[in-house]
């Protein structure tokens, strides 16, 4: 029966060592249990054996049971109560050292007064050696202080419902058999003189019971301890977290400590909840973590909002992993990273695209950036929904996206631009003009502007830029470019037209005038030979007819040979032109000719003006049947103006096409780059108004 308690000690001790998790508070328990076992074991051999050599030989096998249970307990009590020093190199070295130099002296020492008693068998008399004495005393004093550490561990819990109660256990565990061993093995042969009573090994079978109903039931130990390699975890920048079933948090790292203020083994029971932003968060981390994790899934990634000790949030992703015994969930492991940092970045980026979108809402631009290493290409959606009239597709864009909507012809030189950028002919900016191609048909003008990022190595990794949608301007300039090839050569047309005009006219005067007039003088001439006694008057009509000629040929040569400005001024020459005119009794001039800044006149322009009212002033003899013009020439505003105005028959302006002079008039003012104006009503007269930017006219090259 004596052998009961020790087999019993050795059960427990089998069962910490091979079925509980494995941590420093369980092994320290266990190997205390041993040191119990042994120092039972001795007390059960003291009733079997007959002598007292054989008693001290017992006791030099089996007192490094009773030893070792001091040092052993005040460890385990130190490590269940969380002591920090615990965590410090030099404790087990303080714990141990004096205990097993005490042993070695008790061992080779003296020979123990050992006195048989027919109840306890041998046990240890009064006037024992000074060496056991000191042992004993060592040993009270490091078991009452095993004993007071669990009591504060004790009082501290006396709020935690789930704590309390193992706490207390081990408490009243431990104090019952010391208390018992202080009075019947320190007491009774040191200060009272009087045999031991050896019943402290018995007695611990209490604490022995005690504590394994706070393993079993109470879940006793912290079972982080068996997740946590301390000098890892507590120097990682993460989060990490073991949490009971129950919701409660029973371990936290450095980092975690400082960032939600825990205190480890505070009265106050540790909730999950507290370190969350809102019940909300809170409620959706179990359902979808916590409680998965307690039916044994794993979580591999989680975002939750969880709030430090001074309110701020932070955003952390999760991993969540139940922590196992017995194929028994014993607890979940949580390791979290702060990813406030990244979720702003990501946020901030968020915003810039927006902004980008934004812009590319108000303008033509599609932004581009082309990681040359990976090959992906992002577009904004706006841009490319813009240019291209589709939805950009899904995913990461990719070259093939854009190169396969390039023009054919456009092709070869897109691939040349790209040539010179990864071979390092172009290593900052370029741009480029090409067409791309919709679904649709639709060619569009891009006009291309980029920035090329090198490494240090300096080849290209990364390509910037935007594209702009020109497509409106490319037409409009190729229409101008149509309209003035076309003006060119409607130009060109009236020139030749002028030209062939001019021809025809001169052929006309000299066929129908000059050549009649000729003619008639050489009939006279012949006349005058025929008829030698009454020549004189063929001779006198001949040579009227041939002065005739020469006049006419005069007057076609005036025509013309333009005015050869030797000393004369446009205004004069003009004036020359209208005196002329009105000789010959056709009409009436009015002239209004302001003096004009003629320094400045290119030699073309002056004569493209002469040429105008020239050309005005046959078409009111030819048409207008006028008695009345009016020639205005003026500077105002900026502006020379020459205004021709007469009194005749006038015209519908609706149903008369322009003539080749009309037509040769304009296209003088247009080569000035000036403007040229008529109107007209049936029996109204007619003004011709021609204006020329005064600002254009040193400019002119004409």
């Amino acid at each position: 029966m004596n052998l009961i308690p020790a087999l019993f000690n050795i059960g427990i001790a089998c069962y910490v060592f091979f079925a509980l998790p494995r941590n420093k508070t369980i092994n320290i328990f266990g190997y205390f249990l041993i040191a119990i076992s042994l120092w039972q074991i001795q007390d059960v051999l003291f009733r079997t054996i007959n002598t007292v050599a054989q008693a001290n030989l017992i006791d030099h096998l089996f007192c490094i049971g009773w030893i070792s249970a001091g040092p052993l307990g005040f460890h385990f009590a130190c490590s269940y109560s969380g002591l920090p020093i615990v965590k410090k190199w030099y404790f087990p070295v303080l714990n141990y050292t004096p205990f097993l130099i005490l042993e070695r002296f008790y061992i080779s020492s003296y020979n123990v007064n050992f006195k048989y008693n027919n109840d306890w068998g041998w046990v240890t008399a009064p006037g024992t050696t000074k060496i056991d004495g000191i042992l004993r005393l060592a040993i009270l004093v490091i078991t009452l202080s095993s004993i007071a550490v669990l009591l504060v561990h004790a009082y501290k819990m006396r709020n935690d419902k789930v704590r309390r109660v193992p706490a207390f256990l081990i408490a009243m565990g431990i104090f019952i058999p010391v208390m018992f061993g202080v009075l019947g093995q320190v007491a009774y042969p040191l200060l009272l003189n009087r045999d031991e009573l050896p019943v402290t090994s018995i007695f611990l079978t209490l604490f022995s019971v005690a504590t394994v109903i706070s393993l079993k039931k109470y879940r006793l130990f912290d079972i982080s301890e068996y997740v946590a390699v301390e000098s890892v975890l507590e120097n990682l920048k993460n989060i990490v977290l073991v949490v009971a079933p129950n919701k409660k948090v029973l371990y936290m790292n450095a980092h975690a400590q400082s960032l939600f203020n825990w205190e480890e083994h505070s009265a106050r029971p540790n909730d999950a909840a507290d370190i969350f932003c809102a019940g909300d968060h809170y409620y959706d981390f179990v359902a979808q973590v916590f409680d998965p994790a307690l039916a044994g899934s794993f979580t591999k990634s989680y975002t939750a909002a969880m709030k430090t000790h001074d309110g701020t949030r932070i955003e952390v992703q999760l991993y969540a992993e139940p922590i196992v015994t017995n194929n028994k969930v014993q607890g979940v492991l949580i390791v979290g990273n702060d990813i406030t940092a990244h979720m702003q970045m990501m946020h901030d980026l968020k915003v810039s695209n927006d902004r980008y979108d934004l812009v590319s809402k108000t303008t033509n631009d599609m932004v581009w950036d082309w990681n040359l290493v990976t090959g992906k290409i992002y577009w904004n959606r706006e841009g490319w929904h813009k240019i291209f009239d589709e939805e950009l597709p899904a995913g990461e864009g990719s070259a093939k996206q854009w190169v396969e909507r390039i023009h054919p012809d456009d092709y070869q030189k897109a691939l040349d631009l790209n040539t010179k950028i990864f071979n390092g002919t172009i290593t900052d900016s370029f741009t480029q003009e090409l067409r791309v191609v919709r679904k649709s048909g639709d060619i569009v003008y891009l006009f291309v502007r980029g920035y090329v990022f090198q490494n240090e190595e300096g080849k290209p990794v990364r390509l910037i830029g935007a594209s702009q949608d020109v497509t409106l301007r490319k037409k409009a300039e190729i229409k101008l470019q149509e309209e003035q090839l076309a003006k060119h050569r409607e130009i060109a047309d009236a020139v030749i037209i002028a030209q062939e005009n001019e021809r025809r006219n001169i052929g006309a005067e000299l066929h129908d005038n000059v050549n009649q007039l000729l003619t008639s003088a050489t009939l006279y001439l012949n006349l005058a030979r025929t008829e030698r006694e009454n020549s004189e008057p063929f001779f006198k009509k001949s040579e009227g007819m041939i002065t005739h000629a020469i006049n006419e040929v005069r007057r076609l040569s005036h025509s013309l040979i333009p005015p050869s400005w030797g000393g004369e001024t446009l205004v004069e020459a003009i004036s020359h032109l209208l005196d002329a005119s009105e000789k010959s009794g056709l009409f009436a001039v009015q002239k209004e000719l302001a003096d004009v800044a003629e320094a400045a006149m290119p030699f073309k322009l002056k004569l493209n003006l002469y040429r105008i009212v020239q050309e005005q002033l046959n078409n009111i003899i030819k048409h207008a049947q006028a008695d009345w013009v009016l020639v205005r020439l003026e500077q105002k505003d900026a502006q020379l103006i020459l205004t021709i105005q007469d009194n005749g028959v006038g015209f519908d302006m609706s149903r008369r096409t322009k003539g080749v002079g009309l037509t040769n008039m304009q296209t003088r003012a247009f080569l000035h780059g000036g403007t040229l104006d008529i109107s007209s009503v049936p029996g109204g007269g007619c003004v011709l108004q021609v204006s020329f930017p005064v600002a254009q006219l040193s400019a002119s090259v004409y």
